[in-house]
């Protein structure tokens, strides 16, 4: 019994978390986008959301811990 809980609850956790932080960013993005108009319709001069540079735009970016653990992936490999 014990066993199947342990399973059970990492496998609901393993899924919420990444769901629930989709919702998340999702939720803001909406309540951002909602504010905007909203001071659009009442006049309101918005400022521009500042540009992001190429690795903040990447969701693909390099960290050197991840370029550490490829390399030794080489070594531990079956």
């Amino acid at each position: 019994m014990g066993g199947e809980l342990i399973g059970l609850v990492a496998v609901i956790l393993g899924m919420g978390v990444p769901l629930g932080a989709l919702y998340t960013y999702y939720r803001v993005r909406k309540l951002r986008s909602e504010e905007r108009l909203a001071a659009i319709a009442r006049g309101v001069d918005i400022p521009m959301e500042p540009e992001l540079n190429q690795a903040a735009r990447s969701r693909r970016r390099r960290n050197p811990a991840g370029q550490r653990s490829h390399r030794l992936h080489r070594y531990f490999r079956d």
